[in-house]
């Protein structure tokens, strides 16, 4: 009996082994994809010389500083790429579409990315463009820029990367100091809109939401 006894528990650990031997592979072939796709997203980043968060955030910090201390505007534009499996916007779930919908077809990742030099080639040389991986987003910079010109450069934006692209991803905005004071708040607060219009821009509808949104 004591010999049954003693290869059943054998036989249970051999399978609890097993099972947590198989865990832990699983756990490193998903964590290898990951990096590779994280190293593969940033050698394409390089490659069009546009810069990761991590990287920028010094320098983004700077351009707050420096507007603070000569009271200059200075304003951000989030470009969102939508989650492909839900349709919804990462980084913010009740962060609204261009079209005012929940859901609408999204662009893979890759295709989002290669957005990036479009964004950085339109934007002005003192503007600053970086891509945030964690939220899949592509984060500019507007120094000396107060809200209705930067809603003027999305309008622009938004021509240039033409309906077929514009209207896969979600624009937010915001203003230094009215909706943050550091570039984190600045990120997570951008106010969400379904449509753009302009003192100098009569041709666009702009619709701007009253509630901001914050990055969970």
């Amino acid at each position: 009996m004591n010999e049954m006894a003693n290869t059943t528990e054998t036989f249970i650990f051999l399978i609890s082994a097993g099972f947590l031997l198989l865990l832990g592979v699983i756990w490193m072939i998903k964590r290898h994809r990951l990096n590779s796709e994280k190293d593969l997203v940033n050698s394409i980043l390089r490659s069009v010389s546009i810069p990761i968060f991590s990287q920028s955030l010094p320098e983004l910090k700077r351009e707050i500083s420096r507007a603070r201390r000569y009271q200059n505007d200075l304003s951000v534009i989030i470009f969102r790429q939508c989650d492909q499996k839900t349709g919804m916007m990462h980084a913010a779930s009740n962060h609204l579409h261009l079209n005012g919908h929940s859901k609408s077809p999204c662009m893979n990742r890759w295709d989002f990315l290669l957005c990036g030099p479009i964004l950085r080639d339109s934007l002005r040389a003192i503007d600053l463009l970086t891509y945030d991986g964690a939220k899949h987003q592509f984060i500019a910079v507007l120094p000396e820029t107060d809200k209705n010109h930067a809603v003027q450069t999305v309008n622009r934006l938004k021509k240039i990367l033409g309906s077929a692209l514009s209207e896969k991803m979600s624009i937010g905005i915001s203003h230094f100091p009215k909706d943050g004071l550091i570039i984190e708040d600045l990120i997570n607060l951008a106010m969400p809109y379904t449509g753009i219009k302009t003192e100098n821009d009569k041709n666009d509808d702009v619709i701007f939401m009253k509630q901001n949104f914050k990055s969970r």
